[in-house]
């Protein structure tokens, strides 16, 4: 007797579950079980007068219902992503005598891994990457610029790794090292200010590392809003730091204007230069038009500085094959290094001059729907260096998509453009590129 009033509680538990967590197919089961009282019975089924596939009390059907919720189109499951960038390139430098050369290859790249779980977020990691696989140098007074590299080991850094949120669909959190996107300049970004480096134009991957921090994000109809608390500085050189004097504030307010998009952002800290950026980009006679500009205050050592830069980009013909581009920037703190190798060096590329132009026009699918070719400039205007490249690139059926360029250093022996390759040099790289 007790055992049946225990079989009794039990598949009674098992209704109300299956009532509650699958609600759907509950519903569907009453139906058929409705369906089966009104015309039919099973003799096989003693006293009861139902089957077990339609006797709601039946364990074997509330296991199977609860499956069903579990696979359902409605149920939540968790869902993994696996990618990644890997770039593999050779590039040669040679005079215009060709009685010397410098030469290497290498491969670099990054890899991401990312699980998201519905109701409870996403956790990011990716690594970057590379790795020299040869370095030659045939005549070259120095081959100081190449290293000389490792080529028996491989660089293996952490890049990001954070965990994103939402509440209530409203707020979006990021916790963890990562990389802020500030700004719409494509060669040079003043207003991007947070990352620990600013990004190369001109390498097809990204392998810069993110910083440690807590990032915070409520968008509105037309408008963003962004805060980052950097938490970088409060462990460094093995000691701990009080976070009040070492967490740095850094905030975006972007809105939608009519064609344009204009941002408005801001770094602030105890030890730090605080500094206050504008960008604005969108269309305006037929051309994208963007710029970015930044103050910083005089603060402790540090003079007072400002930078901006100023970029178009436009379609020449209907079809949309020919692209003209340029961007200018010019910087306060920016000077001519000619000569001073140890300070070039130590320097960010393409951040040491006062002035800087790049010029390019872009021949999508010329001579073949295969083909992209680009035809560039770019000069370091305070120093008098710049380098000419005319570019190829192919994208054939089922094959990784490379890339050919040939390259023309000038205007001065060690100076900014010229200190790797040599002065009134040639260049020739190629580049494969595959993303999975």
């Amino acid at each position: 007797m007790n055992r049946a009033i225990f079989q009794t509680i039990r598949r009674c538990t098992a209704t109300l579950i299956v009532m509650l967590a699958a609600a759907s197919a509950a519903t569907g089961q009453a139906a058929d079980q409705a369906q089966a009282g009104a015309g039919t019975a099973d003799t096989a089924s003693g006293a009861a007068g139902t089957s077990s596939d339609d006797n709601p009390f039946d364990i074997g059907g509330f296991d199977q219902s609860v499956q069903t919720s579990i696979n359902g189109p409605d149920s939540a499951k968790t869902e993994y992503l696996v990618g990644g960038s890997v770039l593999v390139e050779a590039q040669a430098y040679s005079p215009g005598s060709f009685d010397a050369y410098l030469a290497e290859s290498s491969t670099q790249g990054t890899v991401f891994a990312k699980v998201s779980v519905p109701d409870y977020g996403s956790l990011y990691a990716s690594f970057a990457f590379s790795h020299p696989f040869f370095q030659g140098n045939g005549g070259y007074a120095s081959a100081a610029p190449f290293g000389p590299a490792d080529l028996s080991t491989i660089s293996f850094s952490l890049a990001e790794l954070h965990y994103s949120f939402d509440i209530a669909k409203t707020l979006f959190v990021r916790i963890g090292d990562q990389l802020i996107a500030w700004g719409p300049s494509k060669i040079w970004t003043p207003v991007d200010f947070v990352n620990l480096e600013h990004s190369n134009p001109f390498q097809s991957v990204d392998t810069r590392l993110g910083k440690s921090g807590v990032r915070l994000h409520l968008p509105f109809s037309s408008s963003n809003v962004f805060l980052f608390a950097d938490l970088s500085q409060s462990v460094t050189g093995g000691v701990v730091h009080d976070l009040g004097s070492t967490t740095r504030a850094a905030a975006r307010y972007d809105i939608t204007l009519g064609d344009f998009e204009f941002g408005f952002s801001g770094l602030a800290g105890k030890e730090v230069q605080g500094r206050g950026g504008f960008d604005l980009s969108g269309r305006l006679l037929g051309s994208t038009l963007y710029g970015e500009a930044v103050y910083a205050p005089a603060y402790a050592s540090y003079a007072s500085s400002w930078s901006a830069s100023l970029g178009f980009e436009r379609t020449l013909d209907e079809l949309k094959r020919w692209t003209l581009s340029g961007e200018f920037y010019y910087q306060s703190n920016g000077g001519d290094y000619s000569g001073q190798t140890t300070v070039m060096e130590s320097l960010p590329p393409l951040y040491m001059g006062a002035y800087y132009a790049y010029g390019a026009i872009e021949a999508d699918k010329l001579g073949s729907s295969y083909l992209t070719t680009t035809l560039s400039v770019l000069s370091n205007l305070s120093d008098g260096s710049y380098t000419i490249k005319a570019r190829e690139d192919f994208a054939f059926p089922r094959s990784v998509p490379f890339s050919m360029s040939l390259s023309y250093y000038g205007g001065g022996a060690d100076k900014e453009l010229t200190l790797l390759s040599g002065n009134n040099s040639l260049g020739l790289s190629l580049q494969a590129l595959l993303q999975f």
